[in-house]
């Protein structure tokens, strides 16, 4: 009896350990060092789009009146040639009204030379008047302007495009001395689209089993090969196809593919995807970065230092600056490092218990991350590698990992 109530005393406990670690969200703006720095001091950036398209619909409108004066100036030589045609044709029924009438005499004699039972017998085919219809004068209607049908035209302005999707993040457009970059979209290009027909399974309810089914897909390939050339100071950064844009990109698909809205989306999606490219390797970009801080449910003052620190983190990403001491953060490392001095993972009873030391190691991670202090960011970390952790507090980890080892790396490539 003693053993289970024992047991029963320390599960409450573990829950309630679990229980009382909490945790605020918190942001704050940071930058992230380009890989490949520009050297020298950098005047700016000045990017040139060219795509094989118009950059308006003004040639389609300007077609569109042309042809609207070209028949208002032609009008009224088109009415007096339909009543030539008319005069004409009046000539040519009157003439084929006669002939109709003499036809009809010379088939009416023949047929009242019959005898009465021959006229019985063809009775159905006794003559007829066929007379022809009448010309009607239909004058032709007054030319009218339609406006062209610019639905599936496809039009972009280089200059357009290229201030709308492309910038070098931490700098100004200029038109010298700075980063100068040329895309040169080419012709889109596709192949047919052809159906495939696949079994697939599926539950069926009703008949309660699995059943086979035949499923129709649309495959095709399409490319957008486009070209990026990026110098600076008469360097040459990079010349040639970007990426992958000169391969085929596989679709495949239940629902047919609407070709010429992924023909205009492959400019705009290809241009986001070179902007990422340029401002990785040489843009100063800012980031906002979301953290939680962790800290001890209060209730009877057992936590204040946790409670401070929480407060003055929260203070600390708020009015985060880069280019500051950060001092309200720098306190709470402070406090929560004094704390970590009475850590012991290994007696559920303590101030500082495994759940606790884990929480206040997250926060020393991630703050010693914002204040660019990689090494103790790293110590912290190791010491978190060592604890018993679940899945997402793994999967916490990696992420700092990988996060660690990109900054170190942009941090080294910037000589810092």
């Amino acid at each position: 009896m003693k053993t289970k109530l024992f047991l029963l005393v320390l599960c409450m406990v573990t829950a309630v350990n679990a229980q009382r670690v909490k945790s605020e969200t918190a942001t704050y703006e940071t930058v992230r060092l380009p890989l490949e720095p520009l050297q020298g001091a950098v005047a700016g950036y000045n990017f040139k789009v060219s795509t094989p398209y118009p950059e308006d619909n003004s040639a389609l409108e300007r077609y569109a009146q042309e042809k609207f004066a070209n028949e208002q100036a032609g009008y009224d030589d088109l009415v007096a040639e339909s009543k030539l045609l008319y005069e004409e044709a009046l000539v040519q029924y009157e003439q084929d009204v006669e002939i109709a009438r003499e036809n009809f005499k010379l088939e009416s004699a023949e047929f009242k030379k019959l005898s009465f039972v021959e006229r019985m017998a063809l009775a159905d085919k006794k003559p007829t008047l066929k007379l022809p219809r009448k010309p009607i004068y239909r004058k032709p209607a007054e030319p009218r302007y339609v406006k062209p049908n610019l639905s599936n035209s496809i039009v972009f302005n280089g200059d357009v495009l290229a201030d709308s999707y492309l910038r070098l993040d931490g700098y100004d457009q200029t038109d010298q001395n700075g980063l100068e970059g040329q895309i040169t979209f080419y012709d889109f290009e596709k192949l047919d689209i052809i159906t495939e027909v696949k079994q697939e399974s599926y539950y069926n309810k009703s008949a309660k089993k699995t059943v086979n089914r035949n499923v129709t897909y649309y495959v095709t390939q399409y490319k957008r090969p486009t070209e990026l050339i990026l110098t600076y100071g008469g360097e040459t950064l990079h010349s040639g196809m970007f990426e992958n844009t000169g391969e085929f990109t596989y679709y495949s698909d239940k629902v047919r593919p609407n070709m010429f809205n992924i023909e205009k989306q492959s400019i705009s999606n290809t241009l986001q995807d070179i902007n990422v490219y340029i401002n990785n390797l040489y843009g100063i970009t800012s980031i906002t970065n979301n953290v939680e801080v962790h800290y001890v449910k209060n209730k009877n003052g057992e936590y204040d230092d946790l409670e401070n620190a929480k407060d003055m983190a929260l203070a600390g990403y708020a009015n985060f600056d880069i280019d500051s001491d950060n001092d309200d953060l720098r306190d709470a490392v402070d406090l929560w490092e004094t704390a970590m001095e009475e850590s012991n993972v290994e007696d559920r009873r303590a101030r500082i218990d495994k759940g606790v030391t884990e929480a206040i190691l997250f926060n020393l991670v991630e703050a010693n991350i914002a204040l660019k202090d990689m090494v103790n960011a790293q110590n912290y970390l190791t010491m978190l590698k060592k604890m018993s952790l679940n899945y997402r507090e793994k999967q916490l980890v990696e992420k700092y990992e990988n996060q660690l080892n990109e900054i170190n790396t942009r941090l080294q490539a910037n000589g810092m």
